[in-house]
């Protein structure tokens, strides 16, 4: 059953199979101007094209205030799709980037992480996930992806391309680095984390642009490489999206969604595929695909809470030409792990790039189930490219509350409040200017019977 609304009112699930197609100009009708933000920016890129709010993390920590947030600022940001990345001798090169550290009443204190002593333009900062206290200093740690996207001498490079930096929460020194054992990997383009009482595990991409893509998985308590995971089809940028998705198999080990936006599948090129793989073994447990020539399915993935009652958490996968491939509007589809279904979907607008980014959030809506943020890379109702971050409630598929941002990341804190912090690295107050800006907003535990709102 296909229900066509807008987003300021997603309707209620019909069954398990609701699809909520946006209305614009990628579904006809119109459509609603976002809410207007009074966002909290907290810091603002200090120089053109720094990019700042590239990537976030937010953990708790042992900081007065309770919680740490680290954003990246990595400069020539370059296009999204692994496949189609060579080096441009006329692109001339940018300042290096730089890692923030936030932490005191209202992220009022802000330092500087030590620089790294890299290649430049090593692109440090393309990908961040937080990892807990792994030194035992009381303060969070995170992984940080160097791909090392332009630090490519020549094409033919024997030498190992990228790296993982594994930094102190406390004072952001190198802990100790993962490298990749092959040349031109682009190894840390995509990171994901598994944290359970028994088992911490990195996921590591390496969407190779010149050969076939991998994905490592790493024990981060003994820093041993578990698994490596072939594409099973060469060229293509499988890795460069990544996410832990949960024990689908009942083996209990956490299994793996992997995004491959540009494989070729039945002549389509760059159809798209997304793949569920075993975390023990690699296997394959599923496999989703794109229907049309220049989809790039499987853009983005992330997965949610278990909505159809099977035990299993669902997907999330972003399609970043959605349903027309030469308007890029974007389109996001919930995917059952009952049966593969499509349970629910939302397009956007032309050039919106809806799903850009995907995101497990905190419980917004207080119904005891995490929801999930949709970014997209412009805000089409500003006409600016600031994105813009959609929470959605995943047990209803309602629509919450619409913030700037093109990435974002949440916590709920101790006393209720839900804290959650955007970043917009194309952002600017000059056009073209790329500074970046990094947000925060607050929302309150609600009063009974009301529903939470953000804070003014």
């Amino acid at each position: 059953m296909a229900l066509a609304t807008s987003r300021s009112n997603l309707g209620r699930r019909v069954g398990f199979a609701t699809i909520v197609a946006l209305v614009g100009a990628c579904g006809g009708g119109s459509k609603p101007e976002p809410k207007p933000a009074q966002p909290e920016i907290l810091a603002e890129g200090r120089f053109d094209d720094s990019r700042l709010g590239t990537a976030l993390a937010l953990v708790r920590s042992d900081e007065p205030a309770g919680v740490t947030l680290f954003a990246s600022a990595v400069p020539l940001h370059m296009p999204y799709e692994p496949a189609e990345l060579l080096p441009d001798p006329l692109q001339p090169a940018g300042a290096d980037g730089y890692l923030l550290r936030f932490s005191g009443e209202r992220f009022a204190t802000v330092s500087e992480l030590p620089e790294a002593k890299l290649p430049e333009n090593s692109n440090r900062g393309w990908s961040m996930v937080a990892l807990g206290d792994l030194d035992g200093d009381g303060h969070p740690d995170l992984a940080v992806g160097v791909p090392r996207l332009l630090f490519m001498p020549c094409l033919d490079s024997k030498e190992p391309s990228g790296l993982v930096q594994v930094l102190s929460g406390r004072d952001g020194k190198v802990l100790f680095e993962l490298t990749p054992t092959t040349p031109n990997t682009r190894f840390g383009w995509s990171l994901a984390v598994e944290r359970t009482d028994t088992k911490k595990r990195l996921a590591v991409g390496a969407p190779s642009a010149l050969g076939t893509g991998r994905v490592h998985l790493y024990d981060l308590r003994t820093r041993a490489l578990e698994l490596s995971i072939d594409s099973p089809v060469k060229g293509s940028s499988f890795g460069s999206t990544l996410a832990f998705v949960g024990d689908w198999n009942g083996d209990d080990q956490g299994d793996l969604v992997i995004g491959d936006s540009t494989e070729e599948i039945d002549g389509l090129r760059s159809a798209g595929r997304v793949r569920v793989l075993d975390g023990a073994t690699g296997a394959e447990l599923a496999s989703y695909r794109g229907t049309g020539i220049s989809s790039f399915y499987g853009r983005s993935v992330a997965s949610v809470p278990d909505v159809d009652e099977d035990g299993r958490r669902e997907l999330l996968i972003g399609i970043a030409a959605g349903d027309l491939p030469d308007k890029f509007c974007g389109r996001v589809e919930m995917i059952g792990s009952r049966n593969g279904d499509v349970m629910w979907s939302v397009a956007g607008q032309e050039s919106e790039e809806l799903g850009y980014s995907l995101t497990c959030v905190a419980d917004f809506d207080d119904d005891g189930v995490d929801d999930f943020a949709i970014c997209s890379d412009r805000d089409k109702a500003r006409d600016v490219y600031t994105g813009s971050c959609w929470i959605y409630s995943t047990r209803t598929g309602d629509l919450l509350d619409n913030v700037p941002g093109e990435t974002c990341t949440s916590m709920r804190l101790d006393d209720g409040t839900i804290l959650l912090v955007t970043g917009a690295s194309g952002e600017s107050p000059e056009p073209f200017a790329k500074h970046g800006r990094v947000r925060a907003f607050t929302y309150p535990p609600a009063t009974p019977g009301s529903r939470r709102t953000r804070a003014k």
